[in-house]
């Protein structure tokens, strides 16, 4: 990934899913992001890893632990056509948290 000249980007290190760890969840039609935690890790989905997720809001979207498929970085056009093709109550995604990214220094 390259910095563009007039922001500096933050991209997340190339993190594992595993328990405990800070993610950021997005879902498939709603504004906005939301801070979460990995409780639990599921069986991969259609190639692709799913953690249970509890959001860090008490009235968020979610109010209960929920499955989210799992991503390296924040999904772009291409991966949410993916998530569309999952059952309803797996199209939201989650991946590393903000607070878990870095500058992205490439020239």
């Amino acid at each position: 990934m390259r910095a563009n000249s007039s922001a500096t980007r933050l991209v997340a290190p190339e993190v594992e899913p595993g328990v405990g760890l800070a993610v950021t969840v997005m879902f498939r039609g709603q504004e906005g992001a939301y801070d979460a935690t990995i409780v639990g890790m599921l069986a991969s989905q259609r190639g692709r890893r799913v953690a249970l997720v509890r959001l860090a809001v008490e009235h968020g979207p979610r109010e209960d632990d929920f499955r989210a498929p799992w991503f390296p970085h924040a999904p772009g056009v291409e991966e949410w056509a993916e998530v569309a093709q999952f059952p309803a109550a797996l199209q939201q995604a989650c991946f590393p948290a903000v607070a878990n990214a870095q500058p992205d220094t490439t020239p």
